[in-house]
């Protein structure tokens, strides 16, 4: 199921998700917990700007959750999220990263090996660890880097569905990042607590079309579904009342 609560602005939106995911992070902290921390790009990362930095610890490891693959790393996702202000926080509160940047001939292939074998890593060490990760959705639909596709389930398929966590492949004509290293569903699944940022009217569509039941290929972000998402809106929809800002 999806949790969805919709707010009047992107304002409090942004500040509820916040609060929410910062709540999260201390009880991790306090019980000394191990946690793998995961973003989107995009618009999706100005949440890291409200991340409380009292609550940052050795026991976070921190990552994207899908990149574009760029050899200038000018519009990788990890580039950007080190660019934050947040970031030297981090790494003085000693923030462990699975930098997903591109290397010096590094393949997008290779690049999809290293980050997978990155999180089995991360998993097979910390038994009792959590992960938690920060959704964005776009206008068609996609979620972390996987895009719709519409003509070709069997390939959609064989791509999120199989055994790989991680994988690297072309979107040209899907998205205006075409080259892609992503996790898949195979790993979403394994997420313990997913939060979703959705602003904006434009994407109203992709939005309803997500709780409709149907193909994951055509809606992607229909696998939030699964994994028991809350979603933090400023898209009105019928039967939706507006959510109220916290005291």
């Amino acid at each position: 199921m999806i949790d969805i609560k919709v707010y009047e602005s992107k304002k409090d939106a942004l500040n509820n998700i916040s609060d929410d995911i910062n709540k999260k992070i201390s009880e991790f902290k306090k019980s000394n917990t191990p946690l793998l921390f995961l973003i989107s790009g995009g618009s999706v990362l100005e949440i890291l700007d409200y991340i409380k930095k009292d609550f940052l610890g050795d026991f976070m490891t921190i990552s994207v959750l899908d990149e574009r693959f760029d050899i200038t790393n000018k519009n990788n996702n990890f580039t950007q999220l080190s660019e934050r202000v947040i970031y030297k926080a981090m790494v003085f509160a000693g923030v462990n990263f699975i930098d997903t940047s591109v290397k010096y001939g590094q393949t997008k292939e290779e690049l999809a090996d290293f980050f997978e074998e990155e999180l089995k890593s991360w998993n097979g060490k910390k038994i009792n660890g959590r992960i938690i990760a920060i959704f964005g959705v776009g206008i068609d639909g996609h979620t972390s880097g996987i895009m719709p596709f519409f003509k070709d389930e069997k390939k959609f398929l064989e791509l999120f569905e199989g055994d790989r966590w991680v994988i690297s492949y072309d979107a040209s004509g899907k998205n205006q990042y075409s080259e892609r290293v992503t996790t898949t569903n195979t790993f979403l699944r394994r997420i313990d607590e997913a939060f979703v940022f959705v602003i904006g009217e434009e994407k109203k569509m992709a939005l309803e079309n997500m709780q409709k039941n149907g193909s994951v290929a055509e809606v992607p972000a229909r696998i939030l579904a699964e994994i028991n998402a809350k979603v933090y809106t400023n898209i009105l929809f019928k039967n939706f009342e507006i959510t109220k800002e916290k005291d």
